[in-house]
């Protein structure tokens, strides 16, 4: 079982996606799993047989909150014999409570998909059952029962946000997504968030360096959350994806290196980490 949530009013319903292997033809089988006793046994609908679907299933299933009935089914294939990983989208909608599904008209378009093993999640809105969202790497909404996406604003150093969706939640009408840069709740549908992070000791830090010109500063390197500078108590980040790698001269002052993604680059800074900063290429 890969998912699994409630129905909104009934304890008793429950609904799962999963894989099973198929001994017939030596692969797996995506499946669609219902309770209506609360777990105890489930019916199920073979999705690979009914929608042609090849291949290991990476699988999301989501139930709107305004419209039970309405029932969501992201499906991403696993290809890890391509460059890559996960390269196909199914979105699948019931209208009858999981009795049967339809295959919408989306075909994935530009989602990232190629690393959904890692970061796939699915979420509807509990005001109205037509706006689906589908978290990847970043977070796409559709406002037409999942025919058509468009996606988020882009992470960035001027946007208090972070890529890597993990889960994508509704809580009193508001979306909050967890990824990881850590909690974020949207300020208006999904353009603009705010950082829940403060005081929250979730960092992690491959390697930091310390100067030796002057104690009150360093630089770290972080996983999935960049490098950071530190200076006389303040953090700010000089560096994106993965800090990894680092290190401050001990002949020029301010002159500071960050490795980059596994060191695919190479950052420099000659002003204590502020701008102007440039890349060497690997």
């Amino acid at each position: 079982v890969q998912d699994l949530v409630q129905h909104t009013y009934s304890t008793n319903i429950l609904y799962a996606t999963g894989n099973k292997w198929n001994y017939e033809r030596s692969g797996y089988d995506a499946y669609f799993l219902k309770s209506i006793d609360g777990g105890q046994t489930y019916s199920n609908i073979n999705l690979s047989e009914l929608f042609s679907i090849e291949g290991n299933v990476i699988s999301r299933v989501a139930v709107s909150p305004a419209n039970p009935e309405v029932i969501y089914l992201v499906a991403v294939i696993d290809d890890r014999s391509s460059t890559n990983i996960s390269s196909e989208l199914i979105l699948l909608k019931s209208t009858n409570g999981g009795e049967s599904f339809v295959k919408t008209d989306f075909d994935g378009g530009n989602i990232n998909l190629y690393q959904a093993w890692y970061d796939l999640t699915l979420t509807v809105s509990p005001e109205n059952s037509e706006h689906v969202y589908i978290g990847t790497i970043n977070l796409w909404k559709s406002t037409d029962g999942g025919n058509t996406f468009n996606q988020n604003v882009n992470f960035g150093y001027d946007h208090p946000w972070h890529v890597d969706q993990h889960s994508v939640k509704f809580q009193n009408g508001v979306l909050y997504t967890a990824n990881d840069g850590g909690i974020y709740r949207a300020l208006d549908d999904i353009n603009r968030f705010e950082s829940l992070n403060t005081g929250l000791n979730i960092t992690q830090f491959y390697q930091l360096s310390l100067s030796p010109f002057d104690s009150n500063k360093l630089i770290a390197g972080s996983q999935d959350n960049g490098g950071f500078y530190y200076d006389n108590g303040q953090w700010d980040r000089w560096t994106g994806g993965d800090g990894m790698d680092n290190a401050i001269s001990y002949v020029q002052e301010g002159l500071y290196y960050q490795f980059v993604q596994g060191c695919i680059s190479l950052q420099v800074s000659e002003n204590f980490g502020e701008w102007p900063k440039y890349s060497v290429p690997p």
